[in-house]
């Protein structure tokens, strides 16, 4: 059922239609892993693992023959690698240690290395898995490598081991000439070690050539070494998305997790107990929702004054008026529409935003995103802040606001969208890029309301202010169309009796449908 049906139905009936909900369909369960395949015997009252060899030497060494002192040497090794608590102490042991140096001694390193692997399935030994990871870069084996770095690097592995493996999987890397893989493994070592001279060095050097090759001007170059400063180690900063008077907006890359984020590094201007105030606030706000057109805020780092909130890939509204001049009137019904939502489940819970503009609504794989609580949490501090050209008339000249506010500038925002520019101050706004008729008449009223000089002429609420806009978008654009649909809804009413009648003489949008005159 279209909206028009829908808003018949309720005009006839005054009764809604309840919207029925999404269901949300279940997460897919993550593959599960498969375990090698190992031979249990039990000899001697020992569960003794068997498998076959790792490495590719001929089972002659073992068996054959002319026997080879060092093959007993490798079976009873592996025999008392068991799958109990006496074998991982062996594993673990410096006896092992001993018959590996005894392996590589006698020219056998592949075996010792078979037997490394096997002493793996008897002990989690992170330090075994960086023994054999670096027998085998010695080898040149750094297929067989990468699985034991891989599991080295994870973020619960000790530092040591994980800068290692990091500094290793960035040269492998390199190698195969994967260079972003290579640097993001580089700047994920100086993440946790900063004075790691020699991932610096490389990590400044694949840099410098991306620089080169993007060929970035002197100003984006400057931008990222002042927020890399600001940033710290974690984050290797990439690129400026948007500065404000409070803070500036960073593209940047978490070296730990390895996934793109925005940082939002507040400048510093006052105080820094004021300035960690603002940002605690306001993530606060911001954090206390989970909402599919509300940016998250994944961390804060107060120490540093910056927010890491996610990232939205496509751009500003700010930016598309920009490059647009305008947007279709329907694409703007339909973006105020989610906005105007969004800010009625903001107010439900007790929220403002006091901050609604172009720059502030992001795009995320084509939907509409709000940005940006912090005028809200510093109004919490007691402290009177918002863009000047969108503030309601009662907030810029009074300083009290509250969700009427919001609505206010959420009017000017799609009466923006609409027409390329913002309507006179206190003006009602007047859509001249839509042709004239009754559409146009309906989403000049809706807009006027929203955007009345006085709160108490305003909308109620977000969700009334989303529906009117969105049933002023579906009617017809000719005044002959609107006067059909008039006359339909007329003789409906005149059908059910007075009560009707009386609602269709009330109601603006209806009479927005008949000509003027």
């Amino acid at each position: 059922m279209g909206i028009l049906d829908r808003w018949l139905k309720g005009f006839l009936d005054d009764k809604g239609e309840q919207q029925p909900q999404a269901q949300s369909s279940p997460a897919p369960e993550p593959p599960s892993r498969v375990a090698p395949t190992v031979v249990v015997s039990r000899a001697a009252g020992a569960v003794v693992l068997q498998r076959e060899p790792v490495s590719s030497e001929p089972a002659s060494e073992v068996e054959g023959p002319t026997r080879d002192p060092l093959d007993d040497t490798l079976r009873r090794a592996r025999a008392r690698l068991t799958l109990d608590a006496n074998g991982r102490a062996f594993a673990e042991g410096p006896d092992l240690q001993m018959e590996i140096a005894a392996l590589d001694a006698g020219g056998r390193g592949k075996a010792a290395d078979a037997l490394l692997a096997d002493a793996l399935l008897a002990s989690r030994s992170l330090e075994l898995r960086r023994q054999l990871a670096e027998r085998l870069l010695r080898r040149g084996d750094r297929a067989r490598a990468v699985t034991l770095l891989v599991k080295l690097a994870e973020p619960s592995a000790p530092e040591q081991h994980a800068v290692f493996a990091l500094q290793a999987l960035g040269e492998i890397a390199e190698a195969d000439g994967d260079l972003d893989e290579a640097r993001l493994r580089y700047e994920q070592v100086l993440a946790l070690d900063i004075g790691a001279s020699q991932a610096k060095t490389r990590a400044r050097r694949l840099r410098r050539d991306e620089d080169l090759q993007r060929g970035d001007d002197a100003r984006r170059v400057l931008a990222r070494f002042l927020g890399a400063r600001a940033a710290g180690a974690r984050y290797s900063v990439i690129d400026e998305v948007g500065r404000g008077g409070a803070a500036t907006v960073f593209r940047a890359r978490d070296r730990l997790i390895g996934r793109e984020v925005a940082l939002k590094i507040f400048h510093a201007r006052g105080s820094a107990e004021e300035r960690r105030a603002r940002i605690v606030h306001e993530a606060r706000i911001a954090g206390s929702f989970e909402h599919p057109h509300i940016v998250s805020i994944l961390d804060l780092d107060e120490a540093r004054d910056l927010l890491v909130m996610a990232l939205c890939e496509g751009g500003s509204l700010q930016r598309r008026l920009q490059q647009e001049k305008k947007l279709r009137h329907t694409e703007a019904v339909d973006l105020g529409a989610v906005l105007l939502r969004t800010l009625h489940d903001i107010h439900q819970a007790g929220q403002l935003h006091l901050d609604i503009k172009p720059s502030n609504l992001l795009f995320h794989d084509g939907q509409l995103m709000l940005c940006d609580f912090g005028t809200a949490g510093l109004r919490e501090l007691g402290a009177l802040a918002g863009t000047r050209a969108y503030m309601a008339p009662e907030h810029r000249l009074l300083g009290s606001a509250d969700a009427r506010a919001d609505l206010y500038m959420a009017g000017l925002v799609i009466a923006e969208s609409v027409e390329g520019h913002l309507p006179a101050f206190g003006a009602a706004p007047v859509l001249t890029a839509v042709a004239p008729g009754p559409r146009r008449r309906a989403l000049e009223q809706v807009l006027a309301k929203l955007c009345a000089r006085d709160p108490r002429d305003r909308t109620a609420s977000g969700a009334e202010a989303a529906e009117q806009l969105l049933l002023a978008g579906a009617l017809p654009m000719t005044d002959a169309e609107g006067a059909a649909l008039f006359h339909h809804v007329e003789s409906l009413a005149a059908r059910e009796g007075a009560a009707a009648q009386q609602r269709l003489a009330a109601s603006a949008m209806v009479q927005a449908l008949r000509p003027p005159g």
